[in-house]
């Protein structure tokens, strides 16, 4: 039997936090913690502050992406394209 299923929307009506990151998840994820949410946000690392904004949001946890690094960590790498020019 086939399922139908709608499939859903990115949410456009979130803004963009400024957060702090800890630690990392399994999945290479940032993890930053504000008012009793945690916030999952891929493309940053720990000790890193950056703008993030939210794409997913359930009562107690958030996902969202890195729009701008406000302060970078000393864990970050240059691309390797930029690397490899020697």
């Amino acid at each position: 039997m086939v399922t139908f299923y709608k499939v859903k929307k990115p949410r456009t009506d979130l803004k963009d936090l400024v957060l702090e990151c800890s630690e990392l998840d399994l999945k290479g994820r940032g993890i930053c913690r504000k008012d009793d949410k945690v916030y999952f946000v891929s493309g940053i690392l720990p000790t890193e502050e950056g703008v993030v904004r939210p794409y997913r949001e359930t009562s107690s946890i958030c996902e969202g992406r890195a729009v701008k690094l406000l302060k970078t960590s000393s864990l970050r790498r240059e691309s390797f394209k930029t690397e490899s020019k020697s």
